[in-house]
């Protein structure tokens, strides 16, 4: 693709979704595939054009504020793969005849 820019997949992005200014970004990569199959055709464009990652200095609590929530994400993702076991007994306790396939609530259209 002509003139592909390459973005980081976390920090901080302008306008990753309509209504927030600025946010914390967990995937760049998912959120741009969600984009172009969700949206409607018409917003695409203007949405990929103006989700970037910012580029200056954010105020020192907001920045303080995306590392702790990044450090906080990838302990909860160490804390869930550790308990997957726990957690999947919770689950079947909890949620009877869930169609959970350890991957989606979808698996059929898989």
């Amino acid at each position: 693709m002509l003139g592909a820019v390459s973005y980081p997949e976390t920090g901080f992005f302008w306008h990753l979704h309509h209504d927030i200014l600025v946010e914390w970004c967990t995937g760049y990569t998912k959120r741009v595939q969600y984009i172009k199959a969700e949206k409607p055709v018409g917003e695409i464009t203007l949405r990929l054009h103006l989700m970037r990652p910012v580029v200056g200095i954010l105020p020192h609590k907001v920045q303080q504020a995306g590392a702790e929530l990044n450090k906080a994400g990838a302990e909860l993702s160490n804390a869930r793969a550790e308990s997957i076991v726990e957690i999947t007994a919770r689950h079947e306790q909890e949620c009877p005849a869930c169609p959970w396939d350890g991957a989606t609530i979808f698996p059929q259209a898989r």
